[in-house]
């Protein structure tokens, strides 16, 4: 089986459950606030949103009810958790497109104000110097990149910004919680990778954006965003 087919497989086993997972971490508040971040001062604009790995389209409706004319563009591999995103996106479906397949090929060419992405780049299969290339390319001049993923948190410069940061408090994890989280990770037949802090730094300013920073960190999850700068957007 190959790791693409393995990804699909894995969620299509928990699609049913998977808006459960925000409520056994931090996530919630963190999908508030990549919301807030990347929306700020667009909240009354049409904003053009891509969206990669949109799932259920749960983090979707964070960001479609911050801003009410805002056109989002989903991508994820499976389809399975289009299914479900149809459904409970459908409030908001002239707002939305989704698109079944592998980022970034699957990425269409268009131009966006915003891509986001919440808790679905830790797969080692995804080639990330390409993505974050692409993203930059499709991203107008002046344009948001954001995304959250749990990150390796053993380094110096981590440490720094936890202190820096003040951290939400979060209820402990019930025994229900524990043994949903077990499940979802049983049987898990691809690889997953946390990388450091200093990683993602390098490569988000090697693929153009020189600014990207942390901008959220609680226990292990983590925001990182940039802007692209550069004048030479799709038109």
């Amino acid at each position: 089986m190959s790791q693409e087919d393995a990804i699909k497989t894995h969620y299509a086993r928990f699609v049913k459950r998977y808006d459960e997972l925000p409520h056994t971490s931090a996530r919630n508040h963190a999908y508030q606030y990549m919301a807030d971040y990347v929306l700020s001062g667009r909240e009354d604009a049409a904003v053009r949103i891509l969206e990669l790995g949109i799932g259920t389209g749960y983090f979707t409706r964070f960001l479609v009810e911050r801003a009410p004319k805002s056109h989002v563009t989903g991508v994820d591999i499976s389809p399975d958790m289009l299914t479900k995103a149809q459904i409970n996106l459908r409030p908001f479906q002239k707002q939305i497109q989704l698109i079944c397949g592998a980022i970034p090929a699957a990425i269409p060419f268009a131009a966006f104000d915003v891509v986001v992405s919440a808790a679905a780049l830790c797969f080692e299969v995804i080639p990330y110097d390409e993505l974050f290339r692409t993203v930059w390319e499709r991203l107008i001049a002046g344009g948001t990149f954001a995304y959250m993923v749990d990150t390796e948190m053993h380094s110096p410069i981590c440490r720094q910004k936890r202190m820096q940061m003040a951290q939400p408090s979060v209820p402990p994890l019930t025994d229900d919680q524990r043994a949903f989280l077990s499940w979802v990770g049983r049987d898990l037949d691809v690889s997953v990778r946390f990388y450091p802090i200093e990683w993602h730094f390098d490569r988000l300013r090697r693929a153009g954006f020189p600014d990207a920073d942390c901008i959220y960190l609680c226990h292990d999850c983590t925001i990182y965003a940039g802007e692209k700068n550069d004048t030479r957007a799709i038109s």
